[in-house]
């Protein structure tokens, strides 16, 4: 079950997943001693390079992955449409009160959209 602290992690969500996939593509790389496969079997030194598989970076981005797609799924319940609106700019854009006001129109006050998002917010998380 999510929380309403939790929706305020989603933008650090999306970036921690953004930095995970980064380094989790850097390439690795060795060299080992191998030989030839006929004889007479000479020895030389191979390059390996790849891409290191860590299962804890797996779970983590998998974890991040399903709280992510957890809050978009709080957003898509919203009542109505002004409702998704304005949580999708607090929650996903981070966008102050006042700017979701101004960006909303209709000469309502940002202190109206917080409470219209509260009230939605409810709703949703019962």
């Amino acid at each position: 079950m999510i929380k309403k602290e939790d929706l305020n992690q989603y933008r650090d969500i999306c970036a921690e997943i953004e930095e995970i996939k980064k380094e989790a593509l850097l390439p690795v790389a060795d060299t080992v001693r191998g030989s030839s496969e006929e004889y007479p079997y000479t020895a030389h030194t191979v390059k390996i390079q790849g891409v290191a598989q860590n299962e804890r970076t797996k779970n983590r981005i998998t974890y991040l992955l399903e709280k992510k797609e957890e809050i978009e799924r709080v957003i898509d319940r919203m009542p109505n449409s002004r409702a998704r609106r304005i949580a999708s700019m607090r929650i996903k854009k981070g966008m102050s009160w006042d700017a979701i006001a101004a960006k909303m129109g209709g000469g309502r006050s940002p202190d109206s959209e917080r409470k219209t998002y509260s009230k939605a917010l409810e709703i949703v998380l019962k």
